[in-house]
């Protein structure tokens, strides 16, 4: 059976970062073209008020926020390389996203209106008739309150969801992963989840993406993986269109999927019977593959060690970790916007090393290796962002990679 990887490449990015602080716009999307192949250049048109002891956030348009999406415009314009870097512009939806949940609009070029309508409905009619996708994300939270009412859904500008994110997994109620970490919203609850969504009966594809400031594509909070035919706004818009893509937490996972001959995200008439091939290459040990079928579980595949490790004959992947202490409280401070580097060698007898992959969370680091000798240089820099979901070490910074 042909696979996937003869027709498409796979892709990897994330659609929501957002960039509040456009001043280091140049120097975040500079970062990017290091650590993913796309990005949306995310405008965040909000502003944070206190109101009656409450902190809120504003809705509908300001001023401000009509300069701040021009200046969105200029960066996408001018870090876009197609087969190099893709970039597109968006923003987030400040209409009434308490009511309808929470969606981002990507446009595919720039030059498209920062539009607030106040309904979602009418924001649909008009996406439609722009090339526009207008995606979902964190769904899973309570209906009417920042969660997806799957009853104003449309596949046409939405043929995505954001299933990961730093909030946590909107998939379901009983999944592995939650909607938890964000402590100013919450909790999980029923009637908002991808698995919800598709008990209306709506075809929706998944991707993972951060949320929240910082670099693009930070490993650990979501990344969005998409298979196209190749790295042109026209084709990636074609492959979201298509749904060709999934969701990952960090780890760039391989997923091949082909369901009686037809891609991932394909639509057609099955008989009785459907026959799936899956392919994957995972950064770890496979814990388990499970077959999902009218939101319950139907097959699960979970491979015994022996299967995994049978013969020295095989490929590895080992992820190296630099991190230091101890904390300020104990009585030193690392200074602000330092940068450190590091340096290690691996040797490989009896065998070849393919590639390196990074796991990088922050703007500024940077991991160079040297095929003749075994040589890697890697910078850090000091971590202030600690309450993020995914960071494991708070008082100083970390870097990782895996080869």
């Amino acid at each position: 059976m042909e696979k996937v990887r003869d027709r498409f490449s796979l892709y990897w990015g994330d659609l929501h970062t957002h960039f509040q602080d456009l001043a280091q716009g140049d120097f975040l999307l500079q970062a990017a073209r290091e650590n993913i192949d796309f990005t949306a250049v995310l405008c965040y048109p909000f502003f944070q008020e206190e109101k009656n002891g409450f902190l809120i956030e504003t809705t509908r348009q300001r001023p401000e926020f009509l300069t701040w999406w021009a200046r969105v415009n200029e960066l996408s314009a001018k870090h876009h390389q197609p087969g190099r870097f893709v970039t597109f512009p968006g923003y987030e939806w400040h209409g009434n996203r308490t009511r309808y949940g929470d969606h981002n609009v990507i446009y595919q070029q720039e030059g498209f209106p920062l539009d607030d309508t106040w309904s979602l409905p009418t924001l649909y009619r008009k996406m439609k008739k722009r090339l526009a996708l207008v995606i979902p994300h964190h769904t899973a939270y309570y209906v009417g309150f920042r969660g997806k009412d799957w009853r104003y859904f449309d596949p046409q500008p939405s043929p995505l969801m954001e299933i990961f994110s730093s909030h946590g997994s909107s998939e379901g109620i009983e999944t592995p992963r939650s909607l938890e970490t964000n402590i100013n919203m919450g909790p999980l609850t029923s009637g908002g989840s991808f698995q919800d969504g598709l008990a209306f009966g709506h075809q929706i594809g998944v991707i993972g993406s951060n949320d929240g400031p910082g670099l693009p594509g930070r490993w650990g909070l979501g990344r969005a993986a998409v298979w196209a035919e190749e790295l042109t706004r026209e084709s990636l818009w074609e492959a979201f269109q298509s749904r060709r893509t999934y969701a990952v937490t960090g780890d760039r996972i391989t997923l091949e999927l082909w369901a009686e001959g037809k891609p991932m995200g394909s639509i057609f008439q099955a008989g009785r019977t459907v026959e799936l091939e899956v392919n994957l290459e995972c950064s770890s040990f496979l814990d388990r593959v499970e077959l999902i079928h009218n939101n319950l579980r139907t097959e699960s595949f979970i491979p015994q060690p022996s299967s995994q490790i049978s013969s020295w004959q095989k490929h590895y992947k080992v992820r190296v970790e630099m991190g230091w202490g101890p904390a300020n409280s104990r009585g030193f401070s690392y200074p602000s916007g330092t940068y450190w580097k590091w340096k290690g060698s691996l040797v490989v007898k009896n065998g070849r090393l393919r590639q390196t992959e990074k796991c990088i969370t922050l703007p500024g680091q940077k991991l160079a290796f040297e095929q003749q000798g075994g040589r890697w240089y890697f910078r850090t820099r000091i971590r202030t962002d600690t309450g993020l979901a995914g960071i494991r070490q708070g008082s100083g910074d970390q870097g990782e990679f895996s080869f």
